[in-house]
């Protein structure tokens, strides 16, 4: 594969992830610029997102990729292939259906910090997470919590004045039901049985559960 191909490859694939459902329900900026122009995200503003950025900053590059055929069930065109639109618009009805597509996942393993004040952090990426999961099906989105401490509470005097500090758990979110349901079959005990398999990461057992009762239990 030549490197122009590969660049427009990977190019496809980030367009393929800011175009899918899972990052859209997300994804405020992109539903209004969708919202704001008839369906269409400009090249323009596209070429502003690190993640395509860091592959190409040329228009006709981004529009090749809307072209490949790793995307050609999302994505489209408009006429004068300027801006970027979804084959089928996003339905707001959507906005909650993460919740019967995802998995909360325990136990992740985070450093701490080596000296006092210092920041926590994950060790574990969202690609670790993609790979680990993708026996059960395709991954639509990774999203690692977090959360920020009150600078007014002992959390200061714990974690120092880091923004946000690393939970421990993550939402894993499948691209169909069923690919869920063939991981929940698999990862997911109850009170009468335990899992059929554990995952297992940096040494730690991973808890799996559904979102949706994680959400109930809250």
């Amino acid at each position: 594969m030549s490197d122009d191909s590969k660049v427009i490859e990977n190019v496809a694939e980030r367009l393929r992830f800011f175009f899918s459902d899972a990052n859209i329900r997300g994804d405020k900026f992109m539903r209004k610029e969708l919202e704001e122009k008839d369906g269409f995200v400009s090249i323009e503003v596209l070429l502003r997102f690190n993640s395509i950025k860091k592959h190409t900053t040329d228009a006709k590059v981004v529009a090749q990729a809307a072209k490949h055929e790793s995307v050609s069930d999302r994505v489209k065109l408009n006429e004068d292939e300027s801006a970027v639109g979804r084959l089928v618009p996003f339905d707001k009805e959507k906005m909650m259906d993460n919740v019967k597509l995802s998995l909360r996942v325990e136990n992740l393993p985070v450093t701490e910090p080596k000296e006092e004040g210092g920041e926590k952090k994950y060790a574990v990426t969202v690609d670790d997470l993609i790979k680990l999961f993708s026996d059960y099906g395709t991954v639509a989105l990774v999203k690692l919590q977090r959360y920020r401490p009150d600078w007014k509470s002992k959390d200061v005097a714990k974690h120092g004045r880091q923004n946000s500090v690393p939970t421990g758990a993550a939402f894993v979110e499948f691209e169909t039901e069923e690919e869920q349901k063939k991981a929940v079959a698999d990862l997911c005990g109850d009170e009468e049985k335990e899992p059929e398999k554990t995952l297992e990461f940096g040494g730690n057992k991973l808890k799996v559960q559904t979102m949706r009762k994680w959400i109930d239990n809250k």
